[in-house]
């Protein structure tokens, strides 16, 4: 299977110290949060799946909502389908959950699409959860709600009416009871907020689009709708065709009660960007991977895309661009690309974060590539990229390949 072999070829080298202490505890049992609020009929919401096989095809998508203007992601969902027919689950990720973002430390997850764009956000996504992701989508709200359009519109049972306030005064939006919405109307409803509520009160709100939106995707003709031209809406690298089979997989568990709609787990904290951010509770984590995204958690070893951080130690526009170039192929993805602490590095450091013995072979694939570098360990393994360029004065975007390397312990 073309998605098989996709994710055999973009396992890990590492896991942080923090996954690897999951792993060790999996076995807590802990039953994941529902989305609160009733299920639409014949879609589940216990978000209780149970432990499935690992090692078996599991197609995952993250699909990150954005605003129209440069800015943090709104919205974050995990869609899996698979290992198993009656396997799918979509998960709801609190964009302002708090991770762990290379050179910006602990940040909602919303800013790491901000700073790097769907990669980031993918990344720093499969760090904070310990598995691996295949593909990211990233959607602006206009064309959310022309995506969702294409299928026609969707008939929805609003549960309470909702309102917004407008020059102080409130003004209905939705009426509660069945009614038919328009594409632009379901990406308002999915996204609507009420005065002070917080992110969390949207996902009823997302589940219930998302359960009619899945049951019409089970029909092959709305699926062609969707995606047949390969979806211009999302800008993604999934093609069409994975695009429609992740779809109808998903679609079809929605249609005979079999889907899961799940809110990560999470502490509430001060602060964030609508007065709230959060924490993944370790035990919910746990759950997941030890139950309904078992089948993505990696199994260990460099076989994958290696997700690299380059900091721009000369101060020499474009030169993440040109990293990247250098690299190619598939198996290496700048997912950040950032300033270094002053622009006076003199030599290229090659950073990994972990001293196992194939860190350190690809490390030295990096080197070969670029011509330069020294291949530093870092005592810092807690990171959501595998490999750190500090790009020096001795960077030439048209390498010589001979020279030497060494290898040294980073301070």
């Amino acid at each position: 299977r073309r998605a098989e072999s996709r994710r055999v070829r973009r396992r890990r080298f590492a896991l942080t110290a923090g996954v690897a202490t999951v792993v060790a505890v999996a076995a807590v049992a802990w039953q994941v949060a529902a989305v609160p609020g009733a299920a639409p009929t014949g879609t589940a919401a216990t978000g209780t799946a149970g432990p499935v096989t690992r090692g078996t095809p599991q197609d995952t998508l993250l699909l990150v909502r954005h605003p129209s203007s440069p800015g943090p992601a709104t919205g974050v969902t995990l869609l899996a389908a698979g290992p198993g027919p009656d396997d799918a689950t979509v998960l709801f990720v609190p964009a302002g959950m708090l991770v762990d973002i290379p050179g910006a430390g602990q940040q909602p997850l919303g800013e790491a699409f901000a700073r790097g764009g769907a990669a980031l956000a993918q990344a720093v996504t499969e760090d904070a959860l310990g598995i691996e992701i295949d593909h990211a989508a990233s959607i602006d709200e206009p064309g959310l709600g022309a995506f969702l359009g294409r299928s026609g519109g969707l008939a929805l049972t609003v549960p309470g009416a909702l309102a917004a306030t407008v020059d102080g005064s409130s003004v209905e939006r939705f009426a509660a009871g069945e009614q038919f919405l328009d594409g632009t109307r379901l990406a308002e409803y999915w996204a609507f907020r009420q005065a002070a509520e917080d992110e969390l009160a949207t996902f009823p709100r997302q589940q219930l689009v998302l359960s009619a939106f899945l049951r019409a995707a089970a029909d092959e003709a709305v699926r062609d709708r969707l995606v047949g031209d390969g979806a211009p809406q999302l800008s993604t690298a999934a093609d069409g065709a994975w695009l429609d089979a992740v779809l109808g997989r998903l679609g079809d568990a929605a249609r005979r009660g079999s889907l899961d709609f799940v809110q990560l787990p999470v502490e509430r904290l001060d602060g964030g960007p609508d007065g709230a951010a959060y924490r993944a509770r370790r035990d919910g984590v746990v759950a997941l991977r030890s139950g309904a995204l078992a089948a993505s958690v990696p199994r260990g070893g460099v076989a994958g895309v290696v997700r690299i951080e380059v900091l721009n130690g000369v101060g020499t526009p474009g030169v993440g661009a040109e990293v990247g170039r250098l690299l190619g192929g598939e198996q290496f993805r700048v997912v950040r690309t950032d300033n270094a602490d002053g622009f006076g590095v003199g030599e290229t450091r090659i950073v990994v974060h972990d001293d196992a013995e194939r860190s350190i072979e690809v490390a030295e694939q990096v080197r070969r590539r670029l011509g330069v570098g020294t291949i530093q360990v870092s005592d810092r393994p807690d990171r959501a990229v595998d490999l750190t360029i500090v790009v020096g004065a001795d960077f030439d975007p048209v390498p010589d390949p001979s020279g030497d390397t060494e290898t040294e312990q980073a301070a």
